[in-house]
């Protein structure tokens, strides 16, 4: 006999009702003959894996004990049957059956997925990107019913911060421009549009026609995540200055820019230099060994950002393709214990954003310290807003905020300065403490 699978349907009713994200009328049938049992499916857009591989189209596939069978976003299945397990999938013959844990990752294992590194994905990382993939299958399937023009892929990257491969979503809107967020920020923005969906789908179920809102929940009004730069602190193991402009890299570590930034040593009376020789302010040594237990002081200062033009589109004039840039950074990335320092905005829209930032640090020098100037990096991380045409079109003289923008504009600004003056609050508590 037969069994069909799918979602509520007045006029044809499914014998295995199955209501969520991505499920289909008329989803996927079902069929016994006696001995075998097979799986099918010939409505477009409608997901059907067994043991993580595609059943579509006019295909089918049979099923044995102990396979993975997933249908939809959401439904998991371990087909059993009965009197038939010496038949089923060898790989589990005489041992405990698959968990969900091994299909969710026996699809990222199909799909290809390696590390950018080409090591062994770690178990953990492999979890987040099985959770990563179920999370944008769900999302494509609510763009499509709701009609957006949006896809949403996992991808592997090497995390700037930890040095070990992460995952994060790739963002295609419809426009040219490669946009990346975290998986946090994904959460956040398919809760908004699951709620939607959700609305989509009651419509669907009362035969009543779908409105879609006055205000649109795709909108996404978080800065975007350009990409990483970083300077060497090595020039500060010896006290001396250095300048360099760092390339900031996008996530698939395409060079979309650089940052000018500068180490500027300060003396024992807290003055930069230059000084003569002999001057017992000069903060210079010759053997970095000598600034053990030594308390030393520098800037970090971030001039200007520089973006490619034409970044996405070469055969258009787009000239900048961000505007509302800052830049964050840290003196060690993975001390869990240091805040983010934060620029102010640039509210440029030219190629070439002025910052003319500068902070002052003091630290105590143990053998961690040294070990991090001598062989560590400052990493500066970018963000903007993607600039519409017309935000492309003006140049920073000439940018008018309406009253709303300006206001959202200046918390923006308070939000970041009251950040950094935390950051500081914190440092000077635990040094009191």
């Amino acid at each position: 006999g037969m069994t069909t699978v799918g979602r509520y349907d007045p006029e044809n009713p499914p014998k295995f009702e199955l209501n969520g994200k991505g499920m289909k009328k008329d989803h996927a049938k079902i069929t016994f003959d006696g001995q075998h049992v097979f799986i099918m499916s010939d409505t477009p857009h409608a997901r059907v894996l067994v043991n993580g591989r595609p059943v579509g189209g006019e295909g089918y596939k049979e099923l044995l004990h102990n396979y993975r069978v997933w249908l939809g976003g959401n439904y998991a299945f371990r087909f059993v049957f009965p009197g038939h397990e010496g038949d089923g999938d060898p790989m589990f013959a005489g041992t405990e059956p698959p968990t969900f844990g091994f299909a969710e990752t026996e699809i990222s294992q199909i799909i290809g997925f390696r590390s950018p590194m080409g090591l062994a994905l770690p178990e953990e990382i492999m979890a987040k990107l099985s959770n990563a993939l179920r999370g944008c299958e769900q999302a494509n399937i609510m763009t499509k019913d709701l009609t957006k023009n949006w896809e949403f892929q996992a991808k592997l990257f090497l995390n700037s911060i930890t040095d070990q491969p992460d995952v994060c979503i790739m963002v295609d809107d419809g426009s040219q421009m490669e946009t990346y967020w975290t998986l946090d920020r994904f959460q956040r923005m398919m809760d908004a549009y699951e709620g939607e969906w959700e609305r989509w789908e009651q419509c669907n179920f009362l035969g009543i026609k779908y409105t879609p809102p006055a205000v649109d929940p795709y909108t996404d009004v978080e800065d975007d995540f350009v990409g990483d730069a970083e300077i060497w602190l090595q020039s500060l193991a010896n006290m001396v200055g250095f300048k360099y402009s760092a390339p900031i890299l996008s996530i698939p570590a395409r060079a979309v820019g650089n940052v000018d930034v500068e180490l500027v040593p300060l003396g024992k009376n807290g003055r930069p230099g230059p000084w003569v020789v002999g001057d017992p302010n000069d903060p210079y040594v010759a053997d970095p060994s000598q600034l053990l237990d030594q308390t030393i002081q520098f800037e970090v200062r971030l001039t200007e950002v520089t973006f490619e033009p034409n970044l996405y589109n070469p055969e258009e004039e787009m000239p900048c393709p961000y505007h509302h840039t800052s830049l964050r950074y840290k003196i060690n990335a993975l001390d869990e214990s240091e805040d983010w320092t934060v620029t102010p905005v640039c509210r440029a829209t030219t190629i070439t954003q002025t910052f003319n930032f500068a902070k002052r640090h003091q630290m105590k020098v143990n053998r961690n310290v040294l070990n991090h100037l001598q062989n560590g990096r400052v990493l500066i991380q970018v963000f903007a807003q993607r600039a519409s045409g017309d935000d492309m079109a003006e140049s920073e003289d000439t940018v008018e905020l309406t009253g709303v923008e300006t206001e959202l504009a200046k918390a923006r600004d308070e939000l970041r300065r009251m950040e950094a003056e935390l950051g500081d609050t914190k440092k000077l508590v635990k040094q009191l403490l």
